[in-house]
């Protein structure tokens, strides 16, 4: 008779596993300690009255120099330009079909520009006017600690992308943010979600999920369902897109969709948006740190959406639809990605006023987003965030601002146009403009360099010279095309590269013919 091996004494790996793993867990424990640690002297800190008074004063000056210094650009001058060059309110609707982005963003901007004799201090202003009571609505109102608070208000969505660059998604913010502290107000949070729709798409979507949820409490009532679905239906209404449309982003394929989606989505667990060796804004964070990254937010997205089933679904799906926007119709960039965070904070917002207690693994990730947050402010206090101001004035200096000029990409030209109050020729059309429409008149089809180089030749063949505004480096091919300049990217990553085309040539004359009408001039009195 045989007898079989005792277990424990037959394995070693399961007892050396065992042992690794006790071992992670202590690291585990001691990395935790160690962050509660600095967060109870934080709040120990902020406790003091003056030092807290202090706090919420600096972080109000920070956000108001941030904004007010911020330079525009090209997506943000586009939504000054709509506002303020489309002639009717009917012209402003039919322009934003190219767009797709509901008007009252719009609206808003058209109706500020009015004020300044320089139409984009609206952008500026009105992002004032959502931010500081963005920020003391966080600092006073949020159910969270005073530590946590100011985490939350220096974090690099809030302090920057959504409250500094100023686009829809800045209202948006401010909405979702007002619903966050008003929740239990029922007629004014179902008033705040019926105005979600009016922002942006994805705040659309976000709208639908806080209906959801609030149906579940039991807290919707009939009239502000009815004032969200007719919000809904006119947002709808107004982004249907044109036929000719085409998005900024072609699609690369399935498998780089995916993985690009992958590395902007890390950026909500790490912010800190990096190419090369310096920091850039909409890159995703350094090789080697997004996997971590990733892995680290959507563990601890779990880990406090899992005391309400309601809530993790509500996440889960709302990133699950990012993910198949940004494969089947437009590659969602970082800034929209980070809405996902938002949602976070404002599901965590809730769960905090019904008493649960946060992890120390959600005040990691707050500490993370600050630290980043700070870092993006003091680059963008060191350089401009946008560069067409420079780009203006060197095309001034040069004494070529009355020539033809052509951009490439299309969107090249968009702010340097907006700055120097100038016209850009399409490439592929004979007609100019100063601001793009997302069509496909203007050939998509020229999509690598020897594609170019051909365009560039016929239309000197065609038109004679001109001069050429890209984001691209170009190698010098004279007559044909040789360097006149160059300025150095801002914060933003896209340096301007001047070239004149045909140089052997005349002068080419300008065809005098706009591509979009009726469109009035970015007037400055």
């Amino acid at each position: 008779m045989t007898t079989a091996p005792l277990d424990n004494a037959a394995s070693p790996d399961r007892t050396m596993a065992v042992d690794q793993t006790a071992r992670l867990r202590r690291i585990r424990d001691r990395i935790a300690s160690a962050i509660s640690a600095v967060f109870a002297s934080f709040d120990g800190l902020l406790a003091k009255r003056a030092v807290w008074i202090a706090t919420v004063l600096l972080i109000l000056g920070l956000q108001i120099a941030l904004t007010a210094l911020h330079r525009p650009w090209l997506d943000e001058w586009q939504s000054v330009q709509i506002a303020v060059e489309s002639p009717r309110i009917a012209d402003l609707l039919f322009n934003l079909r190219y767009e797709g982005h509901p008007p009252l963003w719009y609206l808003v901007l058209r109706v500020v520009a009015g004020w300044f004799a320089d139409p984009a201090r609206a952008l500026s202003l009105v992002a004032l006017v959502l931010a500081v009571p963005v920020q003391l609505t966080i600092l006073l109102g949020a159910p969270f600690t005073r530590a946590e608070r100011v985490m939350i208000s220096l974090s690099e969505f809030v302090l920057f992308e959504y409250l500094t660059v100023s686009r829809s998604l800045t209202m948006g913010f401010a909405v979702m943010i007002c619903i966050a502290a008003w929740w239990k107000r029922d007629r004014v949070a179902g008033l705040l979600i019926a105005l979600l729709p009016q922002c942006d798409f994805l705040f659309g979507v976000i709208s639908v999920l806080l209906v959801l949820l609030r149906w579940r409490e039991r807290r919707i009532d009939k009239p502000s369902l009815l004032l969200w679905l007719a919000s809904g239906a006119l947002a709808a209404w107004s982004v249907r897109t044109m036929p000719d449309m085409v998005p900024a982003l072609l699609p690369k394929g399935l498998g780089k969709d995916f993985s690009v989606w992958l590395a902007d989505f890390s950026t909500l667990g790490l912010p800190l948006q990096w190419q090369g060796r310096q920091l850039l804004w909409n890159s995703p964070p350094p090789p080697g740190l997004g996997g971590p990254a990733l892995v680290c937010f959507v563990t601890m997205a779990w880990i406090e959406l899992r005391k309400k089933r309601d809530f993790l679904l509500a996440f889960i799906a709302f990133v699950g639809l990012t993910l198949v926007f940004s494969l089947t119709v437009y590659q969602l960039s970082i800034r929209h990605l980070s809405l996902a965070a938002t949602l976070l904070i404002l599901l965590v917002w809730r769960l905090a006023e019904n008493g649960e207690e946060r992890s120390v693994w959600w005040r990691a990730w707050l500490l993370v987003l600050s630290l980043c947050g700070l870092l993006t402010a003091v680059v963008n206090f060191m350089e401009p965030f946008h560069t067409a101001q420079e780009t203006a004035a060197l095309i001034n200096r040069l004494g070529l601002r009355e020539k033809t000029w052509v951009p490439f990409p299309h969107s090249a030209g968009q702010s340097v146009a907006a700055v120097n109050t100038m016209m850009f020729e399409r490439l592929t059309e004979h007609c100019s403009e100063d601001m793009i429409r997302w069509n496909e008149a203007d050939g998509h089809h020229v999509t690598d360099m020897v594609a170019l180089r051909l365009r560039l030749r016929r239309k000197v063949a065609e038109d004679g010279r001109f001069y050429l505004l890209t984001w691209i480096p170009l190698q010098n091919e004279p007559p044909l095309l040789l360097q006149l300049g160059k300025v150095a990217q801002g914060y933003d990553g896209l340096p301007f590269y001047l070239y004149v085309v045909g140089e052997d040539h005349a002068d080419a004359r300008p065809h005098g013919v706009t591509c979009i009408t009726p469109l009035g001039p970015l007037r400055r009195r």
